[in-house]
């Protein structure tokens, strides 16, 4: 009985760790969103997306919504490319009905928000490897590991 009740703590860490996770995410995409939102501006010049705080809670609902999708998606095995199908269907047509984006302006910021969120996933990911590789060097090797304790004697073959 005290082993279940253990268990029970572990998965409810484990679960607040991992919604504390999703939540940082939402609010990256979104970062990633206004950051594609300015980009697309910049390069198209003249696409409104409103006032800041409105497009800011704009791009919240947006990004909230698709990891709501993406989350009912990891419960769904067996339909992962339809998925990732409606998920394209899900941004696309959020900017075209939040924003009130043309079809184009809306394909656009869909493919710069999909390359930078990519760009963004690598550069993280490349940040978690080089901080484990720095914590794997950083650490005092075991007394037993050393190179000169592992090493063959001169002369041995």
């Amino acid at each position: 009985r005290d082993h279940l009740a253990r268990g029970h703590h572990v998965d409810t860490v484990l679960s607040l760790i991992l919604g504390i996770g999703w939540s940082v995410a939402v609010y990256i995409s979104a970062a990633m969103l206004l950051l594609s939102m300015l980009l697309l501006d910049r390069i198209m010049g003249g696409i409104d997306f409103g006032f800041l705080g409105i497009a800011i809670a704009k791009a919240l609902a947006i990004c909230l919504g698709a990891w709501v999708l993406r989350f009912l998606g990891h419960h769904f095995d067996g339909y992962g490319i339809l998925m990732i199908a409606l998920g394209a269907l899900y941004w696309f047509g959020a900017f075209m009905l939040v924003f009130k984006l043309d079809f184009f302006e809306a394909a656009l910021l869909s493919c710069v928000n999909f390359l930078l969120s990519w760009l963004t996933v690598f550069v993280l990911a490349l940040a978690l490897v080089s901080a484990a590789g720095f914590f794997h060097h950083a650490a005092p090797a075991p007394p037993d590991a050393s190179p000169a304790a592992t090493a063959p004697a001169h002369g041995a073959s």
